[in-house]
């Protein structure tokens, strides 16, 4: 199965600083676009684009990334939610179009979520 993500643009939040390397590496090298950001300000700041996809951790240094998830929802950016600890109950009511990935993730597992979010349509 391929995971081309060639033209895509993917919005990367995630705090721990090797992590969010591996994952840009490995979405920059399947053909995405990435901003990445490692905390909830610099996220904040960054997510005024478009977006074919955005990966998002839940729990950041200086908050958590539920609002910061419902405003890209209303941009109707599809979201991926790459977390170790967050409420599940309260992603899959906010957000159950959502894909939730437990960490850590495979680079096939991270890859396969973007194209399948990013190719199906938002719900509002």
């Amino acid at each position: 199965m391929s995971h081309s993500l060639k033209g895509l643009d993917v919005f990367l939040v995630e705090d721990d600083f090797l992590i969010l390397l591996d994952m840009k590496f490995i979405l920059e090298d399947a053909g995405a676009s990435v901003i990445s950001a490692a905390t909830l300000a610099q996220a904040d700041t960054l997510s005024t684009g478009s977006f074919d996809a955005a990966v998002l951790d839940i729990r950041l240094p200086d908050g958590d990334a539920y609002a910061l998830a419902a405003r890209l929802k209303a941009q109707n950016t599809p979201l991926i939610f790459h977390t170790g600890n967050a409420n599940q109950a309260r992603l899959r009511q906010e957000f159950p179009e959502a894909v939730t990935l437990s960490k850590p993730i495979s680079e096939a597992h991270l890859l396969a979520a973007v194209k399948q979010q990013s190719s199906a349509p938002v719900q509002s």
